[in-house]
């Protein structure tokens, strides 16, 4: 995975962390995990080849007259290793290996330092079942500096073959504020569920939500363009990069 920032040349202000997380979805009671571990290093050579220094590349966002996109180094290409029981400063100078606050993971999901870890040029965020138990490992890392509009934020990855959800969200401080980069499922089929499950694996979940804690209450747009699809594509097969132009209070435009 890389991970990009760019905000207006004119702005810089902090607000929203960014955070890369796995959790079990809210499709099955029992999440099974079929995770191919191999489909994480997949088109890796193909990804070195043609890839170009990513800091330079073309951001599809319009930034408006009079005013350019600037790279931010708080961007990552995770050109180092960082084993996942010792990362290193490479990673902490940028990165937390948890969640920004101490949940520890929605529903059967238990999110762990140990299981991120950075080699070959990417981030890898692999999940398994706890043994003797319906419980998933797996985990979340959250970059350490917070942005506001306008920002371009995107990330080039390639999701599990899990019916886990694999998301990039920007997230406020008291989580009452999502913004979903992309949110998907790639499974074809639930074990635990014994049912298709090809409806998501073609459609990325773009979309945000405003929360109320007390009394809970989430707002979330549900129409039907919040699930983006194209030709049938599988996001598990292949690498794609997915942005966002968080370009003021109430304008979000989605790339693919």
């Amino acid at each position: 995975m890389k991970f990009k920032f760019l905000i207006l040349s004119s702005l810089f202000l902090f607000l929203l962390t960014a955070s890369n997380c796995n959790s079990s979805s809210d499709v099955n009671e029992t999440p099974d995990v079929e995770v191919d571990n191999k489909d994480l290093k997949e088109g890796e050579e193909k990804e070195k080849e043609t890839e170009e220094d990513y800091s330079t590349m073309a951001v599809p966002a319009d930034p408006g007259s009079g005013l350019e996109w600037k790279f931010q180094d708080v961007s990552d290409d995770f050109e180092y290793e960082a084993p996942a029981g010792n990362k290193g400063d490479a990673f902490f100078n940028k990165w937390d290996d948890f969640y920004h606050n101490n949940w520890s993971g929605p529903g059967l999901t238990e999110w762990s330092r140990d299981i991120p870890f950075v080699a070959d040029g990417l981030l890898q965020i692999p999940a398994k079942r706890k043994a003797g138990t319906d419980k998933i490992s797996t985990g979340c890392i959250t970059n350490k500096t917070r942005v506001q509009y306008p920002v371009y934020v995107e990330a080039r990855a390639k999701i599990m073959n899990s019916v886990l959800a694999n998301g990039i969200w920007m997230l406020s401080p008291d989580d009452t504020q999502e913004i979903d980069i992309m949110e998907a499922y790639g499974a074809a089929y639930s074990e635990s569920a014994q049912a298709s499950h090809s409806w998501y694996e073609v459609r990325m979940h773009i979309s945000h939500h405003v929360f109320i804690r007390d009394p809970f209450q989430d707002y979330q747009p549900k129409d039907a363009g919040s699930w983006f699809m194209k030709d049938n594509i599988k996001w598990r097969e292949d690498y794609h990069t997915y942005g966002v132009y968080w370009r003021d209070p109430w304008h979000l435009e989605y790339y693919i």
